[in-house]
């Protein structure tokens, strides 16, 4: 629970700092070619959705109200709508002629997709499997030390955990490379090929 406080906290944080860096360095300029590239609009909503999900959580309900099924499937509903749109935004993004990068960046995204999907997968069929064996004790986690409980499951949670964010950090360091080399060596390689 913890860590995804921590890195719910640090996507609204990033996406704060990416809105901040296109408006710099670009400013509205792509709300201007949607007919060409939606990558804007899927931005968006992503964007209100990373946004929408905190406030969503000051409202929670407690563990045991007849209501908290439904923040259960609003918070995962707008949490994978701003996710998939998040990822429908980066594919189109990367097909700014600007950006100029290479064919395999979209390999190294689709590779992105499968383990975040498989991972997905993994977690959702746990889940499920804690719930009909009737071992759920999770409960929300005060502030106290004390009251720090992990949940049934939480070790391989926790496992695919470290392997999602290696991983991530190895496409995201690969796309980073891409686009250090592009802006480094790209004028001089685009005069090579001609």
């Amino acid at each position: 629970f913890r860590l995804h406080q921590m890195f719910m906290s640090m996507t609204v944080g990033l996406t704060m700092a990416g809105i901040i860096i296109i408006l710099v360095d670009v400013g509205l300029t792509p709300w201007e070619s949607l007919n060409v590239n939606p990558h804007p609009v899927f931005g968006l909503i992503a964007i209100m959705g990373s946004l929408v999900q905190p406030v969503m959580s000051i409202f929670r309900p407690e563990p045991d109200s007849s209501k908290r099924w439904i923040f259960n499937w609003a918070h995962w509903g707008v949490g994978n709508i701003a996710f998939g749109a998040a990822i429908v935004a980066i594919f189109f993004g990367v097909e700014y002629p600007g950006v100029m990068l290479p064919k395999e960046v979209t390999y190294v995204l689709i590779a992105y997709v499968v383990v975040h999907t498989l991972i997905h997968l993994v977690l959702s069929f746990q889940r499920v499997y804690i719930l009909k064996n009737g071992s759920n004790q999770i409960k929300d986690i005060g502030f106290n030390a004390n009251d720090v409980q992990d949940a049934p499951g939480s070790d391989l949670r926790k496992a695919l955990a470290f392997v999602y964010v290696g991983l991530v950090w190895i496409f995201a360091l690969v796309i980073v490379g891409w686009l250090i080399h592009q802006k480094l060596y790209g004028e001089h390689d685009h005069e090579e090929h001609d």
